[in-house]
């Protein structure tokens, strides 16, 4: 459950920048690792198909290191951060890279991606239509979307948006630890129509709560009788609400095709950073 090793995929874009700046402050606060890691792919002239080639990988390598330098201030191989330092470590790596991040979160244990969004006017549906939503769907690991832009120094108010009753309490003492990290308060939010479906969600959590080792330092429940987004934001914005937590359930095929997921729907409403968990 705690998070130790944190993957940021770098594609030298703003978004990446405000990424790897939200990784340095819950590195800080976690004593985590920062691992910085680029895809990259060169394809053949006339087959068109993925190629392989040491210019290309050297080119990346070179750029990846002047990112670094850019973003990053190094003491003896760590990450210096506000309160010391990071255990840090780069690498540049041939392959597409919604399909090559679940593997290399495998391969390392990682316990925290972290990867830029970008506004709603900026396409928002393709991007996360494309690696966001793989990495989401095929990750072993919550994933943190960051917007544009985006400060995690402080995060008051954590809230845990759901719209069905299955969550666990594995889920509960996640969202707890997070709020122990930014000691945080968290709001508890069912969204929906059938208040008699919150009422049972927040029942649910309240036995967790009561035989967990791990309880907020404060917390309350909402029924938000909607999914829009005037309604979530403004209780949002009333609550000073500054980090949003989902549960993301796989879905089959047919459910991908034709119907959009509620975390994908919750990502065109908040403003806020999204942590989806699984």
């Amino acid at each position: 459950m705690k998070i130790s090793k944190i993957l940021v995929p770098i594609d030298f874009t703003e978004s990446c920048v405000h990424a790897l700046q939200a990784a340095k402050i819950i590195a800080d606060r976690s004593q985590s690792e920062i691992h910085l890691i680029h895809y990259c792919i060169s394809l053949a002239s006339k087959e068109h198909v993925p190629l392989q080639t040491e210019e290309t990988v050297r080119s990346k390598r070179h750029e990846m290191e002047k990112f670094i330098k850019a973003h990053c201030e190094l003491y003896s191989n760590r990450l210096v951060t506000s309160s010391g330092s990071v255990g840090f470590e780069y690498d540049v790596v041939f392959g597409m890279a919604g399909d090559e991040i679940p593997q290399y979160v495998n391969q390392k244990n990682i316990d925290l991606i972290i990867m830029g969004r970008r506004s709603k006017h900026d396409a928002l549906d393709k991007f996360l239509g494309s690696v966001s939503s793989a990495v989401i769907e095929n990750a072993a690991c919550p994933i943190l979307l960051i917007p544009m832009p985006c400060d995690l120094q402080q995060v008051r108010n954590i809230a845990f948006c759901s719209h069905e009753d299955s969550i666990s309490a594995d889920h509960l003492q996640y969202v707890s630890y997070w709020s122990e990290l930014f000691r945080s308060s968290i709001h508890y939010i069912h969204l929906g129509m059938e208040e008699d479906r919150g009422e049972k969600l927040f029942e649910k959590i309240r036995d967790n709560l009561r035989h967990s080792q791990r309880v907020p330092l404060d917390y309350r429940f909402a029924n938000l009788n909607s999914q829009g987004e005037e309604e979530l934001n403004r209780y949002a914005a009333s609550h000073q609400i500054d980090l949003f937590v989902t549960v993301h359930h796989k879905r089959s095929l047919f459910e991908s095709i034709f119907h959009r997921s509620f975390t994908l729907r919750l990502s065109h409403v908040v403003h806020s950073p999204l942590l989806v968990i699984h």
